[in-house]
This record gives C-alpha cells, structure tokens and sequence, in this order.
C-alpha cells in the first residue's frame, strides 16, 4: 500500500476522484504544496499509482504517493480503476466503489494522521471519516467556479417544469450575474433529474459539506472568474483559494520523447498561428461516423491540423481503417495525425499553434487560455457545456460546435467552424482576448498575483493546522 511513506508527520493527504481529469490536477496541487516543504500524500489506485510513479511526477517533486484497493463491484469490470477505462454509463459504478473504500480509508487516516485531507467531491463517506478521526477536511473543485456555481444553482431547480418549446430557455437563480440555458445544455444526467435521482441527491450532499469544511481551493485564476469566486466565498461561507496549474516549460517529463520530439518537429515547419489542435482528451472517443465527418471538414477547411485522434467508440479493436479513404494521403502536407499521447501543454504552447478543437474538459481549457490559444468548443459530458458558455458568452475567447454531443455533426459544420477559429476578423479579436488571459494567467502565477497569493495562504493555513495539532 505504500511508496516511500513512513508513519512520521503528513502535512496534507490529497485523494481525488479515480479520474485523469482530476488526477492530474490534485497532483499539480500537490506539486506546489511540497515546494513550500510541506510533506503532501497522494492517495489513489494502484493503477494510478503505478503511473505516477513510472513518469517521476511524484518523486521529482517530493510528493509520494499511496496506492488503495478498488473493491469489485458488480458490473464493474476487472482492472477498471479510473473513468478513462470505462463508457459513461458506467463511471457511475467506480463512484460506487469509491463509497465502498469507507473501511479501508478509516484505517489508513487513523495510522498517518495527517494534519489535514484534501478531498474530491467524491466519495461522499470520506467527510464523515474526517469528522470521526477529528481531521479538518478541505475540498478541492478541478472544475472552474463559473461551472461549479451554475451546478450548484441548477440543483436547486431541478427536475425542470415541462415546456412546451423543444429546447427552452431558462435562467438560473442565485448568481452574481444572469446566466441562462437551454435544455440542450443539460447532459444527462442532469436533463429530467428528480430530487430523487442521480446527481441530485449527491450534488445536494456535497453542496451541504461545503457549508461545514474547512475550506475550498478552486482550480482557476482569480483574474478570469472574479465574479464567481466571491460568489461561492459568500454562498458558502468558508475560506476559498484560487490556485491555477503552473505553467510549465515546453519539455515537461513525458512517456514519449521520440513522439514529442517528431510533433514538435513538425510545428516548427509551419508558420506562428496557422496549426488547429484537435484532442477530445481521455474519456472522449467519437463515433466511427463522427470520426469521418470530422476529418471530411478538416480537410474541406484547407487548414493545418494535428489531431490527437482515438479509435472510434463502435470500431472493432482489430480495425483501424476508420478515416475516409485516402484522407491520410491528401493531407499529408498540411496535416499529423497521431494515435495515442500527445504532449499537450507542448503543442499548445508552440507559436504555431492557432486553435484548438477540444471537447470542453476544463483542464486542457485552462492549458490554451494560459498559452493564448483560442478555442473551437465542442462539449460531450458532465459540466462541459457550462464551460463552453463561458468561454463563448463571457471570456469570448471560443466558437462553438457539436450540440453538446447530441447529434452526428457533418462536415460542413466542421469546416464552418474551424473557419471561424483560424480566419478573419472574429478569430483575430478571440485571440486577442484569449493573449490577455494568457497575461492574466502570468500575473497570477507571479510573486502578488492570485494564485501565487492564495498558495502562500493555503500553505500557511495547513502549516498552522499542524501547530494546533501540535
């Protein structure tokens, strides 16, 4: 169960959802704590574990990390430890196994002790186990605080009264400023959810613990969603702190050296600007169909792309001819297509890069507006959408497409919007906001800025737990 920990002093145990999406933030955070000597935990499943391990991520940094059975579920296949292994449908049962983690976690918190738990929203028994081992609980939302204030909002209104238009209109209550939606950007499960159903009563638990924590960090910059930050401060009535990933230089560890040194290549062959990145990341794999009306409207677009792409959802294992015929061949001089890992934060920091095509998951958001890459919207599940309406609405830094996954979108749709992010007046003005974040988002990370202030602050904050404790 354990890496290089010993039964001496935690600082802070950090356990996030079994999700790359928020995995991978818990650890950046964790990162920072452990370069102001605090002595953080990383907790996850051994699968996780081993990944972490194996990139040096962890050691390199002083972070260690823990591993933790996942109980088998029913239904849950063998080996499924993080949400990137499994269809929608069933991320819901990995939740599951999470609650049923309650036993083992009881015993791990009471040998380390650690002065305080930085937890995800899930699983839900971890707040009670903090309350009996008398350990202050602080949460950690990988999402932004516009998403996280809309979902909270939403709740309160659910199920949605029934409306005679297909896709009506509404507006949320309880926000510093009118936010409204349409039925369509409710995914399920939200779209038709009882207060008896999944993710209300969750969502509701969850919102209720935030009253009684010890506090919240939010993964996001203060300079981009002022507004909402001081709203949830005031909604909730805790501490908050607002501490955005580091920005790292382009060669930052990756599993691939020869793949990164080939893409990286490649960009420098092309001028600043003209590149669309195209990545639906972990989770997201298209359909075959999609697959090809994508790759149709990239090509009909007459841009420079380099698409991160993954074997369609209905494809077999054993087949991979799932582009349009010849589709490689013709664009071979103006597009790179690549299976597997990409270098992300590399590619979107490389000055030929001019857009990304993403699908919404607010880690890779907030890699392109800290690089000043605009983006081409195209949300698939959970608060995805809410995004999008951020970065469309308010930053005004995105084009949107795909109808929040509903429907096949053809390529001529493809081709319009990948015009829109890459040419013309409107894809200027969108870079120039999306290059005053990037500013914004330096200001941040510098001695004075918000998140650089609010570390200093969490770190004093933990650090006078241990005095208390002491």
């Amino acid at each position: 169960m354990k890496e290089g920990v010993e039964d001496s002093r935690v600082d802070a145990l950090a356990f996030p959802l079994l999700a790359q999406g928020h995995i991978i933030p818990f650890m950046e955070l964790c990162q920072l704590l452990s370069s102001k000597n605090l002595r953080v935990v990383l907790l996850t499943s051994p699968l996780n574990a081993k990944r972490l391990r194996t990139t040096n991520t962890a050691s390199s940094t002083g972070v260690q990390v823990m591993d933790i059975a996942v109980p088998r579920m029913p239904g849950l296949p063998e080996g499924a430890e993080s949400t990137d292994h499994l269809p929608p449908p069933l991320s819901k049962l990995l939740l599951g196994a999470m609650e049923q983690m309650d036993s083992s976690l009881r015993q791990l918190l009471a040998r380390l002790r650690p002065s305080c738990i930085i937890a995800d929203f899930s699983p839900l028994c971890l707040a009670a186990i903090a309350e009996e081992l008398e350990i202050p609980l602080l949460y950690y939302a990988t999402m932004g605080a516009y998403s996280l204030s809309i979902v909270h909002s939403l709740i309160n209104i659910l199920p949605l009264p029934a409306a005679d238009d297909d896709d009506p209109l509404f507006v949320l209550p309880g926000l510093p400023k009118p936010v409204t939606l349409r039925d369509s950007d409710l995914l399920p499960p939200y779209r038709g959810a009882g207060k008896t159903e999944f993710p209300h009563g969750f969502l509701s638990t969850v919102f209720d613990r935030l009253r009684h924590c010890s506090g919240l960090v939010i993964n996001t910059f203060n300079e981009m969603e002022a507004e909402f930050v001081d709203h949830i401060q005031e909604t909730f009535g805790i501490p908050v702190w607002t501490i955005c990933p580091p920005i790292c230089p382009p060669r930052s560890p990756n599993p691939n050296p020869s793949g990164y040194d080939g893409v990286i290549s490649w960009l420098d062959s092309r001028n600043a600007g003209s590149v669309l990145y195209v990545n639906f990341g972990s989770e997201i794999a298209l359909s075959a169909e999609q697959t090809k009306e994508l790759a149709a409207g990239l090509e009909a677009s007459g841009h420079y792309y380099l698409w991160a792409v993954k074997k369609p959802v209905d494809v077999r294992e054993e087949d991979d001819l799932f582009l349009p015929p010849g589709f490689r061949e013709r664009t071979a001089g103006r597009g790179l297509v690549m299976a597997g890992w990409a270098p992300q934060k590399a590619i979107l920091r490389h000055p030929s890069t001019g857009g990304f095509l993403s699908h919404c998951g607010w880690n890779s958001v907030l890699e392109s507006l800290s690089e000043g890459v605009p983006i081409l919207a195209w949300p698939f599940q959970h608060d995805q959408p809410f995004v999008k309406k951020l970065l469309v609405e308010e930053l005004q830094v995105a084009e949107e497409s795909g109808n929040n996954g509903m429907y096949v979108v053809k390529s001529g749709e493809v081709e319009r919007a990948v015009r829109v992010i890459m040419e013309g007046e409107t894809s200027a003005e969108m870079r120039r906001r999306a290059c005053e974040l990037k500013a914004d988002a330096r200001r941040a990370v510098s001695e004075g800025g918000s998140s650089f202030t609010s570390l200093e602050k969490l770190s004093v904050f933990v650090r006078n737990l241990l005095n208390v404790q002491s």
